[in-house]
């Protein structure tokens, strides 16, 4: 009996000693693997951000304004919308990039450029958010037959100018990093109007509003997969978004501030060669 618990001893005696001995020699592997030097390829191929959107006041009556459709001569009339106000929610921008990244030990560092294409606020089929609606004829915005509903709304659009960032990472382990980051990104606010016919919206005229730059600075995580080619970031962020408005619109009369700050948040998913 005694030369048992002998035996069990020095059997975990044995696990212990080879346990203290394989976690510092994990800990030293990744540590290693940690610290090398390189450079590399970065694709931010599916990142997006979200910013508030401005609430909208006193959209002039020209934009609102839209003719009879031309295959709607004998059931319509010229309308003005009566609606001056939008409420769009966000903003809203995938913004796909590439740039080289530099690895220096624990440290990454790229810079790159990429393109802004706004996907929201958009005109959509509706009578509410980023667009106004009624009925060609009647006094409601009721869809019917024989007639189209006309609309108005407000659109944001793609400016081809590239926007460039720039970003410093910790890889804090093999899987994980800490990173922050600056960016600057253009695009343009414009009102759309047209008629909304068989379940499509069909555009009348486009009225640019402003061309704007956002400016911001974010911080956030990146988690990597086992192999590291693939990444998914998280951030969040604080920039500045000045709007150069066109001769036909005013900041002012159109409650759009010309220059403010925004809250901004964002993920991607990253290939790194």
């Amino acid at each position: 009996m005694q030369f048992k618990k002998i035996r069990i001893y020095k059997v975990k005696t044995a696990l212990i000693a080879i346990m203290a001995f394989a976690l510092p020699l994990n800990g030293q592997k990744e540590d290693e693997q940690l610290k090398g030097n390189g450079l590399g390829l970065r694709v931010d191929y599916l990142k997006f951000k979200f910013l508030p959107a401005p609430k909208v006041k006193n959209v002039p009556e020209f934009v609102r304004q839209v003719p009879i459709h031309e295959d709607d001569a004998g059931a319509g009339r010229v309308r003005t919308i009566p609606f001056d106000n939008l409420d769009p929610w966000l903003e809203t921008m995938y913004s796909p990039s590439i740039g080289p990244e530099f690895r220096l030990g624990k440290f990454k560092l790229s810079a790159g450029i990429g393109i802004s294409v706004p996907l929201t606020p958009a005109p959509k089929r509706g009578n509410s958010g980023s667009t106004r609606e009624i009925s060609q004829w009647f006094d409601d915005s009721d869809r019917g037959y024989g007639t189209a509903l006309v609309f108005y709304g407000l659109n944001n659009v793609v400016i081809r100018t590239p926007y460039w960032y720039g970003e410093i990472e910790y890889l804090a382990t093999r899987r994980f990093g800490l990173l922050a980051g600056f960016s600057e990104e253009k695009y343009r606010s414009e009102f759309v109007s047209g008629w909304d016919r068989y379940d499509a919206l069909q555009q009348f005229k486009r009225y640019k509003v402003s061309d704007n730059k956002l400016d911001q600075v974010y911080s956030g995580f990146r988690f990597y997969d086992s192999r590291r080619d693939n990444s998914l970031s998280l951030y969040l962020g604080f920039g500045k978004k000045v709007s150069r408005f066109s001769s036909e619109f005013d900041s002012h009369s159109l409650n759009i501030p010309s220059s403010n700050g925004v809250i901004t948040i964002g993920f991607g998913i990253t290939r790194h060669f």
